[in-house]
């Protein structure tokens, strides 16, 4: 008879750096308002991982608090089945992978306007609640469309993205 052999992969690198610290910050289940810039400025690695490792429903509680929306109105945004997020809060469940990276991809979105603002004189900005706003309003490089009708999707994001990085260039049409 053969012996059994156990076959093991070898492990990914897994970077340490300032990053790591971040990651481990905000695995916590809700996102503090200083979190957003960390998600923005982490690497795609990074984001992966907090993803997988797993987010709270509960976080889009916190995170309409932030924005200053209804959280129906961010789950219906997101495009989240209402009664399903409300049980997973209910239950202290996490979202999906699909929904953990729309939460993560609204929150890279804050963390960018929260970078695009600093500034020593502007102290007072919520970044979160300016976002919350700006997706309500219809944008004419959208087709007069409504921002918040982006966020539904990874490369919804990705448009909105760009938009604010026009915006902060003076490149915005």
């Amino acid at each position: 008879m053969e012996a059994e052999r156990t076959i093991s992969r070898p492990r990914a690198a897994v970077p340490t750096s300032h990053s790591d610290y971040a990651l481990e910050k905000f695995c916590i289940p809700m996102l503090k308002p200083l979190h957003y810039k960390e998600v923005f400025q982490t690497t795609c690695y990074h984001r992966v991982q907090l993803i997988k490792r797993g987010i709270a429903a509960s976080v889009l509680t916190q995170l309409a608090k932030s924005m200053r929306v209804s959280q129906d109105h961010l789950i219906a945004s997101l495009g989240f089945p209402r009664t399903g997020i409300m049980r997973k809060i209910q239950r202290r469940q996490n979202l999906s992978v699909a929904q953990a990276e729309r939460v993560i991809g609204l929150a890279k979105l804050i963390g960018q306007i929260e970078i695009m603002v600093a500034t020593p004189e502007v102290s007072d900005f919520n970044a979160a609640q300016w976002l919350g706003d700006w997706l309500c309003h219809p944008l004419p490089a959208l087709g007069n469309h409504q921002p918040e009708e982006y966020v539904d999707t990874l490369t919804g994001q990705e448009i909105l993205s760009s938009l604010l990085s026009q915006m902060q260039s003076g490149a915005y049409a």
